[in-house]
């Protein structure tokens, strides 16, 4: 993984959406991310933003959005299978990440809830 930091302008935009959704932002490996009923929802790497979506929603997205990638976090060609990045273009179109955003949480919280592990 590139030690780049994640774009501030990214993650105030991002948060401005996220205006409204229940979540919790945390760090992880120095990028901001947002959790929701304990999932990973959505967060900034670098320079873009990535989410998580169901099975049907990343065919979905793979089939409208040409350059359409998993996230790979640490550049190992392997990505992380759930987990897509918005294509920048899109990034500029509130309308649409918004739809992303919702189709997104909706998955997130349709997810059973995480075992707690024992300390």
């Amino acid at each position: 993984m590139a030690n780049q930091k994640a774009s501030e302008e990214l993650t105030n935009y991002l948060e401005e959406l996220l205006v409204g959704y229940n979540v919790t932002r945390r760090n992880m490996f120095g990028c901001p991310v947002f959790f929701a009923h304990d999932h990973l929802f959505v967060g900034v790497d670098r320079d873009y933003i990535f989410l998580r979506l169901s099975e049907r929603d990343r065919e979905l997205f793979k089939t409208t959005y040409d350059e359409a990638e998993h996230f790979d976090p640490m550049d190992s060609g392997k990505g992380m299978r759930e987990y897509m990045v918005l294509p920048d273009h899109l990034c500029t179109n509130e309308s649409e990440v918004s739809l992303w955003l919702e189709k997104s949480y909706q998955y997130v919280l349709s997810l059973p809830p995480k075992k707690k592990r024992k300390k």
